[in-house]
């Protein structure tokens, strides 16, 4: 996941090419802090908008998931794997 205000087609995207690129399976999200969506639901309600690209990863068939961001994106994954995982 991307910072604050990025987009999942900005720097963030780059990693995603070269991991899919290496064999991975990779789901790039719109979070709410994107600069289109700007907190449209508060933080902690956002995460769970991961779950949706996990259920996608798993339907493709990935049996192991990966949650990682920069910045405000890495305060999420970390956030996400104490709550949910």
């Amino acid at each position: 996941m991307y910072g604050k205000t990025g987009s999942p087609n900005t720097v963030i995207n780059q990693l995603a090419i070269a991991l899919q690129g290496a064999g991975y399976l990779v789901d790039t999200l719109e979070m709410c802090w994107s600069q289109r969506r700007i907190y449209d639901r508060p933080f902690l309600d956002c995460l769970t908008e991961i779950d949706s690209a996990i259920g996608r990863l798993k339907g493709r068939g990935a049996s192991k998931i990966v949650v990682a961001g920069m910045s405000q994106g890495g305060d999420a994954a970390l956030a996400y794997g104490t709550r949910y995982a």
